[in-house]
């Protein structure tokens, strides 16, 4: 596999674009190149499975709400996001399998759903748990990183103790690159570290310049500038993508959380970047 040959787009990016314009939208990604795609919202899969199949794009995993697991709904109300009809576990996996997805992935916790090290050592328990389903079921359960994961506690990381504690046979990563050079931790150092729990990587750019922070939230809201398209910022992709090729990561995703223009074009410049202008990106 190459990942130039395969590169994914996460859905998130275009999260707007996903209503009356959800079939256009889709086919323009196709058009320009990307051959897999990652959804942002489980319950959009019976939307948009058929428009994906239907321009040849591969649906090859999904977020799901971290409720699913901490039963803390309420959280979506604080911060404006509808409840889902079904709030069962059962229905990440029903849903996954009968669109063929096969990972399924918490995209992060929200503030209200961390603690100290103590609780990310629980967490991995029910991690474990759900990722025993996940199996049975033939899926695979993957949880996706922010910065505050990255943040020192207790002579450890949140990141390090979900890792040490959850059965690497039953819970799988998505290492965002971003996030992790935002809290100035090394990418590479991170994918050599941690290459053989890592499924799915997560690639955008960095604005030069930008202040260090363990915040997610805060730098969404208040300094949303900083995501760039690939090839825009400072981070070093021909660096990211030999680790993750010698770490056989198996799909990389471009995810824009945000863009200055419409999300598409960033999304184009991106992908342009990285098979032409940008790193020979190979893969195992």
């Amino acid at each position: 596999m190459k990942y130039k040959d395969n590169l994914g787009a996460q859905l998130y990016t275009v999260r707007e674009h996903l209503g009356p314009q959800a079939a256009s939208t889709i086919e323009k990604i196709a058009e320009i190149g990307y051959r897999e795609v990652e959804l942002h919202d489980l319950s959009q899969a019976d939307q948009l499975a058929p428009l994906l199949k239907m321009n040849g794009l591969r649906l090859i995993a999904s977020h799901f709400w971290p409720a699913y697991i901490t039963g803390q709904w309420d959280v979506l109300s604080m911060f404006g996001l509808p409840i889902p009809e079904q709030t069962s576990f059962d229905f990440v996996i029903e849903q996954a399998q009968k669109h063929e997805i096969p990972n399924v992935v918490i995209p992060m916790l929200f503030p209200q759903e961390r603690g100290n090290i103590a609780h990310y050592k629980v967490l991995a328990e029910q991690f474990n748990i759900y990722g025993e389903k996940c199996k049975a079921a033939g899926l695979q359960f993957c949880y996706h990183n922010h910065a505050f994961e990255l943040e020192p506690m207790e002579g450890t990381t949140p990141l390090q103790t979900l890792i040490d504690f959850t059965d690497r046979d039953l819970v799988s990563f998505e290492l965002d690159a971003f996030w992790v050079a935002i809290t100035q931790t090394d990418p590479v150092s991170t994918i050599e570290q941690y290459g053989d729990r890592i499924r799915i990587l997560h690639i955008k750019d960095l604005k030069a310049g930008t202040p260090p922070t363990y915040s997610a939230i805060q730098t969404s809201i208040e300094t949303p500038e900083v995501f760039k398209p690939i090839g825009q910022g400072t981070l070093d992709f021909d660096a990211i993508l030999s680790a993750a090729a010698e770490a056989q990561i198996q799909h990389c995703m471009v995810e824009l959380d945000f863009t200055e223009g419409d999300p598409v074009d960033s999304l184009q410049s991106s992908f342009e970047f990285l098979t032409t202008k940008g790193p020979i990106v190979t893969g195992s």
